[in-house]
């Protein structure tokens, strides 16, 4: 118990240091889903930059760039279709290019840390965190979740770069690019799964060396 409590100091201490909260924003206002225009509104809040973009099939997800550089997409899940709208879940997720853990190695993680999971899919190592909105949600949570991910994943690329329980992969896997390492995932993203091929048309938000 004593270790869960200090996991939870060490999560809202992500969520109020060092981030420059932006006065404007009223964090205690309840949005009832989530849409990337929330979501990047929420982020811009705290400082972070956001990209929107539109999937072919309509789907729309935000590209974020944190105040630590980290690099990330969250993606409203659980839409109504064929539109795309009323969304009650949020996939954010991050790509690590160039090595990957070993199960065992992100299991050691996993076990670390209660509101992410990590995982080898194919030749990257993904970091994931899903949130729902049944019932509405705050501003201020959406906020707070994207500067605890963001903390979480430089936690992550560090231990990574460690080679800590690490597979270093071969120089024909890495590309300047990303794009020979992505799209593996097949599971769609209304299922709550991250769809990982949205990193191989914004290879530029695929966290490096």
């Amino acid at each position: 118990m004593r270790s869960f409590r200090k996991f939870l100091a060490v999560s809202w201490m992500f969520s109020i240091t060092g981030v420059a909260l932006a006065q404007q924003a009223d964090f205690s206002a309840s949005v009832p889903n989530f849409t990337v225009e929330n979501v990047a509104g929420a982020a811009k809040a705290v400082n972070f930059q956001t990209e929107m973009f539109t999937a072919d099939d309509g789907a729309k997800y935000v590209g974020v760039t944190a105040t630590n550089g980290m690099k990330f997409l969250a993606e409203p899940t659980a839409c109504q279709k064929p539109n795309h709208v009323e969304c009650y879940g949020l996939a954010i997720y991050a790509v690590f290019d160039g090595f990957k853990p070993t199960l065992e190695g992100a299991n050691t993680f996993n076990k670390k840390r209660a509101f992410t999971k990590a995982y080898v899919d194919g030749t990257q190592a993904v970091l994931t965190r899903y949130e729902i909105a049944d019932f509405g949600i705050p501003i201020g949570n959406i906020a707070s979740d994207l500067v605890n991910f963001a903390g979480v994943t430089e936690q992550f690329k560090t231990f990574l770069t460690s080679g800590a329980l690490t597979v270093s992969l071969p120089p024909a896997y890495k590309t300047t690019d990303g794009s020979a390492l992505l799209g593996y995932r097949t599971g769609g993203p209304d299922a709550g799964e991250p769809s990982l091929d949205r990193f191989q048309a914004h290879g530029n938000y695929v966290n490096r060396r």
